[in-house]
């Protein structure tokens, strides 16, 4: 679980890409470890001259946030290889991604481990009545040789169809409408997988 908090930005030292060394808080804000927490992951924007990363890390009690994720930086959205012993600007921050997640209401269907050509069961009745204006998808491993392909069926018809494309990782927010009442429920197919990596972990969220 992310952490955050307030008026959290310090000054950094690091070298390559290796992990941020805390070396202080700017005046009148907070550091990391003493507002976070060892333990604690958080989203960091890291800043120095024309170079930035923002990315996910783990604030460690020996004082310093290790790289664990990449989200986006100047690199190639890969991470930054820093001079030898640079100051970096780093502080606490919520990403536009994570904040469209937040805001997004809706309902996730899952299909956890290697993916497989099946027919989905589970159903999800809704608690009121409603429509789906939405959906994205991800899965923990990407395919190859073929898209994930999934639909959603209502009380057993399909009614919308969605992919992840080979060698991605999630298919966007997409816009489907799907009117449902109580007595109403959807299913999740998988339809296709990939030929040489099949994926794994497919998660897909509708919105509501």
């Amino acid at each position: 679980m992310l952490s955050f908090g307030d008026r959290v930005k310090e000054m950094t030292i690091v070298s390559g890409v290796g992990n941020y060394t805390f070396a202080g808080a700017y005046v009148g804000m907070r550091g990391f470890l003493a507002t976070l927490g060892a333990g604690a992951t958080c989203q960091y924007c890291a800043e120095s001259a024309t170079s930035w990363e923002i990315g996910e890390g783990t604030i460690n009690i020996a004082g310093y946030i290790t790289r664990d994720k990449v989200i986006s930086s100047s690199n190639g959205n890969a991470l930054v290889s820093w001079p030898s012993n640079s100051y970096v600007t780093l502080y606490d921050t919520v990403t536009s991604d994570l904040l469209q997640n937040l805001v997004r209401k809706g309902v996730t269907v899952a299909s956890a481990g290697v993916l497989s050509v099946n027919q989905g069961n589970a159903r999800w009745y809704p608690p009121n009545n409603c429509t789906v204006t939405a959906w994205d998808a991800w899965v923990g491993t990407a395919s190859s040789g073929g898209n994930i392909g999934f639909a959603a069926r209502k009380n057993g018809a399909v009614v919308a169809t969605g992919a992840v494309l080979a060698g991605l990782y999630r298919m966007t927010h997409t816009a489907i409408a799907i009117p449902l009442t109580t007595s109403d429920y959807l299913t999740l197919d998988v339809t296709t997988v990939g030929t040489t990596v099949v994926g794994s972990d497919l998660t897909v969220r509708f919105t509501i």
